[in-house]
């Protein structure tokens, strides 16, 4: 997924551009900025989830003081709070927040939270998502179709007649079959994402990746498939399980446990979703190659 970049200037398709950066310094800061764990305090929200935010881009670059230490101010507590908000009263996932956030976020000396700039960028991002319906709907049933019959037993008529839109409107959205079959596996890591996102936190690695899984047990014919077409020269295909793998592990970070690692070490090489995704990975592919049976 592609987060919001707080260094870079964005454009929302019904407002100028704006820098992104600007408007986080422009932002009221606290008079003593404050540690990870003071941000997590302050907020509520786990360190790890403040990790995983920063991964994603959601959230303004902390004041670096030494090669593993930031500080953060009272802009990082008011985006988090906006996060928390969408999420809880809004119900829309991280990448829909990551896409309005920009416009959410206060300028200057203007106040956050106004229900007129809520409303009026909410129903331009509804708007928006509205026009992606068909194509949303043709990657949900390629994704299902694919899964299930593998990518030779189904053609681009088989996937437009279960999602129920025109033949000829496909072609609007795909070039291909090749590329609703990328789209299809790249959507295992929303899907697959968005019901981690519903679990409990501080799980155990064990647990996670007994669930996960679980998870991905419908869409292993599709992830497995995929990444053999690649090793064959596919083109369209090429780095694309890799990347749902990894959106996975980013998903599956802020549930796990909370290491014993000093929470305040910003750069460590916290890798233990990865590794979950590995294990639940590769309890699958022992099953399709019956290496029990060794």
């Amino acid at each position: 997924m592609a987060g919001t970049r707080w260094n870079q200037s964005q454009a929302s398709p019904r407002a100028p551009q704006r820098n992104i950066a600007s408007r986080g310094r422009a932002a009221r800061r606290a008079k003593s900025p404050f540690t990870i764990s003071g941000l997590a305090e302050r907020t509520g929200v786990p360190v790890p989830t403040i990790h995983y935010y920063r991964r994603l881009g959601l959230l303004p670059d902390p004041e670096v003081v030494a090669a593993n230490r930031f500080l953060y101010d009272d802009r990082h507590v008011e985006v988090l709070a906006m996060i928390r908000l969408l999420r809880q009263e809004r119900r829309m996932s991280l990448a829909s927040i990551a896409e309005v956030l920009p416009e959410l976020l206060p300028d200057g000396q203007e106040e956050a939270f106004r229900p007129q700039m809520w409303d009026q960028v909410l129903a331009a991002h509804l708007e928006d998502v509205a026009l992606s319906e068909p194509p949303a709907r043709l990657v949900a049933a390629a994704r299902r179709s694919f899964a299930r019959h593998g990518y030779t037993r189904v053609n681009v008529a088989d996937i437009c007649d279960a999602a129920g839109v025109a033949t000829g409107s496909f072609y609007r959205h795909f070039e291909t079959k090749d590329a609703i079959f990328a789209a299809a596996v790249r959507s295992v890591a929303d899907v697959v994402g968005a019901e981690f996102d519903r679990l409990p936190r501080r799980l155990s690695s064990r647990r996670a990746t007994a669930i996960l899984r679980d998870l991905l047990e419908p869409f292993v014919p599709l992830l497995l498939e995929s990444a053999l077409r690649a090793r064959r020269g596919s083109k369209d295909l090429k780095g694309v399980t890799a990347h749902v793998m990894h959106a996975i592990a980013l998903h599956v970070q802020p549930h796990l446990r909370p290491s014993e690692r000093s929470c305040e070490d910003d750069n460590r090489d916290d890798d233990r979703g990865r590794l979950v995704v590995h294990a639940a990975m590769v309890e699958h592919v022992v099953d399709v190659l019956e290496l029990d049976a060794l």
